[in-house]
């Protein structure tokens, strides 16, 4: 499993760093581009350069341990991030929100899972639906057992005015447009789920979570490659669930919900 293939690396790691290395010179961590305004549907940020893998104890000078760069967020928008994924490679990428609560997800790996039948194994694209704003610092890292050192790119989508919606009868609708758009409707808690019928543009993504506790700043979401024809959303006393729709892709679309 994924996890277990993390902790053998985690113990890998630290069997490297025990053994007494010669200082690596000082080296820039990232190379950034875009900025905090970029319109939803650009990159807000861009992290590139030489990415070496933690399995290396001798990389090139002109690589790095991690691409790591910041992006301000608005409150309760989507932190998209994508890439191309070189065969075989384990990448992952950590975001770290104001307080400096970091949530790690896998990003390139053979071994990702998917939600359900209605989606197909894939890697380079994962997602955090950020509930508080701020500055959020975006590290990209290779814990490939026995990687390479090689160029890496990732791009940083943010939405920078998130639609967000409250309970209104029985339906829900709306329309996105480039990637990272996003769209939220928040459902109080109950002590039955609720089921919802859904009509989407096969270029969106549908899904739900729960918030648990009012001091959550952020948290990954699943992705998923197309709508599912209807969504369960689990319901809590005491708690609230969040729907989030968001576009995958550049051409974005139309969407409606409807409770049955």
């Amino acid at each position: 499993t994924y996890a277990d293939a993390y902790a053998e690396v985690v113990e890998f790691r630290d069997e490297q760093r025990s053994v007494e290395v010669p200082p690596l010179p000082d080296r820039p961590t990232t190379t950034r581009s875009g900025g905090a305004t970029a319109p939803t549907g650009t990159a807000a940020l861009t992290l590139a350069g030489k990415l070496a893998p933690i399995s290396d104890p001798e990389p090139p000078a002109d690589a790095v341990p991690q691409l790591e760069g910041d992006v301000d967020v608005p409150d309760g928008s989507l932190i998209l991030v994508s890439m191309e994924c070189p065969a075989g490679t384990d990448y992952v990428v950590e975001v770290s929100d104001p307080s400096g609560v970091s949530t790690g997800l896998p990003l390139c790996s053979n071994s990702l899972g998917v939600l359900d039948g209605n989606d197909e194994p894939h890697s380079g694209e994962t997602a955090v639906w950020a509930a508080t704003g701020g500055t959020y610092r975006i590290t990209l890292e290779d814990l490939t057992p026995t990687g390479t050192t090689r160029r890496a790119e990732l791009a940083v989508f943010v939405d920078d005015s998130p639609a967000a919606a409250a309970p209104s009868g029985t339906t829900w609708s709306g329309s996105l447009s480039g990637i990272g758009d996003v769209a939220t409707l928040r459902i109080p808690g109950g002590t039955t789920n609720a089921k919802f019928a859904v009509t989407a543009t096969p270029g969106l993504c549908v899904t739900s979570i729960l918030l648990t506790s009012e001091d959550i700043t952020s948290t990954g979401i699943p992705i998923c490659d197309r709508p599912d024809p209807e969504i369960e959303v689990l319901l809590a006393p005491g708690t609230e669930s969040i729907i989030i729709v968001h576009s995958r892709d550049a051409a974005g679309g139309t969407f409606g919900l409807r409770r049955r």
